[in-house]
């Protein structure tokens, strides 16, 4: 048997035949039960008695139920108490229900034993984190995600939170309570921690003094739950009002033509339903939250440029548009690449991320090309409307066997020279995009830039003119001529398709191959 004591519960209730029945009731469950009946009594008893927790009746004289929280959060002896506020309270308290919570009259008696139950398992769950320094696990059915994460930045653990649900898994990196990290399939940063907060049922493991390379979250807990309970609500409301799951969604063509001056987000999800598609593949495939596609889908939808597919016109529709991927590289030349990029940036200059660089003077047609990058499955994008709109920045990453590319926006100003250099030195390659119209006019790219370390001068840069035609609107890119240069050496152009994923992919094959034959030939 347990030494400890029978935890004690206050039940501060003005109504005191309500406050006995619920009393009686905690009683045969072990729990030790002392009564009050005015807040300034309920004040002086939690000061002195130090309850495990606390029933506040919000119709309680004296003192309202929000200054009652206010004081005793105030005392260091008493903040830790968890506090159910009873009856109507006139706003959200708070997400956590180890800080606080709320049941209504008359008393469900047996739902409130099984809260407090509940609230109890928390309590000892946090007490056992405190003290622990070993892996440990648990369901969501018992401690909710806001609840767990809470749990850690009060004491400040370090390590990764893996959750496994029916329906979603993925992991939240953790530094010193802080979230530094989150991953659900190619999905990460706060997209991905907004996500798994959905998370319900299942099962958690978390490991502590296991670190995240990568930093994608740099705000703070309380925002994080806050911003990531209300794109929640506005989700789960928006699927209510007809936006399904397993619906398949595409562009109706002739409204698409007529479309210009969109917000980034509709341009990128029209482009993204020039085929059917579901909405979870939608939300994969862009870098943005998924509140955000959601609520333009459902706008586009309002206004006739996307409908809902029939299920047979979507069979029809797949066997036109099914193609056959082919990997990028083969397993050697990831490994060559690696060898390259470890040989020439790690030991040369001590830098431990590669980049690509990708020059146009126009925004526009920047964002156009990146979209057709979309088609690479070893090339995953991250928010680059940001980027572009701020002018410089990582615009996405090349994954490969063992290795991983930053493709990146170099930034175009004087000002940020030093940076300049800095992000010239780490590139292995260059894709500077022009239009047609443009071919005489003089464009700094990365390559010109660097003249003092002959290195710069050998970096391969691959020149896309693109059809002046295809500059401006919503259409997508098709045709555009890709020559590749190195040094002195030109190559001719060649055309490629880019409304085919073969053709993006032997484009962007050529150029990482150049990368990895001129590694051989001259570094």
């Amino acid at each position: 048997m347990s030494d400890r004591p029978p935890r004690l519960i206050l039940i501060a209730d003005r109504e005191k035949e309500a406050a006995s029945q619920l009393g009686e009731a905690l009683k045969k469950k072990g729990y030790a039960v002392i009564y009050t009946y005015d807040g300034s009594n309920s004040i002086e008893v939690v000061i002195t008695h130090l309850p495990d927790l606390v029933f506040y009746d919000s119709a309680l004289p004296l003192i309202h139920y929000k200054k009652f929280i206010q004081i005793i959060r105030s005392n260091p002896r008493t903040m830790h108490i968890p506090v159910i506020v009873v009856g109507r309270a006139t706003e959200k308290i708070g997400f956590s229900t180890l800080t606080e919570s709320r049941v209504n009259k008359p008393y469900d008696i047996n739902a409130v034993v099984t809260m407090v139950e509940n609230i109890f398992h928390k309590i000892d769950t946090a007490d056992m984190l405190k003290t622990s320094n070993k892996a440990f696990e648990g369901k969501l059915s018992e401690i909710s995600l806001p609840d767990l994460i809470q749990v850690f930045a009060i004491n400040r653990k370090s390590g990764v939170l893996n959750i496994k649900g029916e329906r979603l898994s993925g992991n939240i990196y953790l530094r010193n309570g802080e979230i530094i990290h989150a991953s659900t399939g190619k999905v990460y940063g706060e997209k991905a921690f907004f996500r798994l907060l959905g998370v319900n049922e299942g099962d958690f493991v978390f490991q502590p003094d296991v670190l995240s390379e990568q930093i994608s979250i740099r705000s703070s807990l309380d925002n994080l739950i806050m911003e990531g309970m209300r794109q929640l609500d506005e989700t789960r409301r928006l699927i209510s009002e007809g936006l399904k799951e397993d619906a398949y969604y595409v562009v109706v063509e002739s409204k698409r033509q007529e479309l210009s001056g969109l917000h980034p987000i509709a341009e990128d999800v029209i482009s993204e339903l020039k085929n059917p598609r579901q909405l979870n593949s939608l939300l994969d495939a862009l870098p943005y939250y998924d509140l955000e596609i959601m609520t333009t889908l459902k706008s586009l939808i309002g206004s006739g440029v996307v409908e809902i597919l029939k299920p047979e016109e979507i069979e029809k529709n797949r066997e036109a548009t099914t193609e056959e991927y082919t990997s990028i590289l083969s397993d050697e030349e990831w490994k060559a690449l690696s060898f390259y990029i470890n040989e020439n940036l790690c030991k040369r200059y001590s830098f431990t991320t590669a980049l690509i660089c990708i020059v146009c003077p126009n925004k526009i047609l920047l964002k156009k090309f990146i979209r057709v990058l979309k088609k690479v499955n070893e090339i995953d994008l991250l928010d680059y409307n940001q980027v572009v709109q701020a002018g410089f920045g990582r615009l996405g990453i090349l994954k490969g066997k063992d290795l991983a590319v930053d493709i990146y926006l170099p930034p175009a100003h004087r000002q940020f020279g030093p940076f300049r250099k800095f992000v010239e030195l780490r590139s292995i390659g260059s894709i500077q995009i022009t239009s047609s119209a443009a071919q005489s006019i003089a464009i700094n790219t990365p390559i010109e830039q660097v003249r003092t370390d002959p290195y710069g001068n050998y970096i391969p840069l691959m020149k896309v003119v693109v059809p002046n035609e295809e500059v401006t609107g919503i259409k997508e890119l098709s045709f555009v001529e890709v020559s590749i240069e190195i040094g002195e050496k030109k190559e001719p152009p060649t055309r490629y398709d880019l409304s085919t994923t073969d053709e993006v992919v032997l484009m962007i094959r050529r150029f990482i191959s150049s990368i990895i034959k001129n590694s051989i030939a001259g570094y």
